[in-house]
């Protein structure tokens, strides 16, 4: 491989092989081991401070931001702050998640206000 694909692969994202399907499969891989790595430094950082992957989602999601308004994409970022948002919501007490459950129809705007969302951002 080339420093072209290896700089595809595990900096951007941007994977697309003609002909090579482990190429294409394997990209999934590489976010979740930041996110697993990652992981395991915040732990460390969680015991000092709680909010510590609430936060770095947040930061994340700004350079994610920031990155599209410059036209550059990267789907590892993408991958990996989706891994984050999915630990912080792991953080939610299971009595908290029963009492938003008694309200459908805030879920469901809050889900449509989802779907308008990734329809616009594409």
């Amino acid at each position: 491989m080339s420093s072209r694909n290896l700089t595809s692969i595990f900096v951007t994202g941007n994977v697309y092989f003609e002909g090579t399907g482990k190429a294409d499969s394997f990209h999934i891989l590489v976010p979740i081991s930041y996110l697993l790595l990652m992981s395991a430094g915040f732990s460390i950082v969680y015991r000092f401070y709680r909010y510590i992957f609430h936060v770095a989602c947040i930061v994340f999601l700004l350079c994610i931001f920031i990155l599209n308004l410059n036209g550059f994409e990267t789907g590892n970022l993408e991958l990996l702050t989706n891994g984050l948002l999915g630990v912080g919501f792991g953080y939610v007490p299971i009595d908290k998640i029963n009492n938003i459950v008694k309200y459908p129809y805030v879920l469901m705007f809050v889900y449509m206000c989802y779907l308008g969302t990734i329809t616009a951002w594409g």
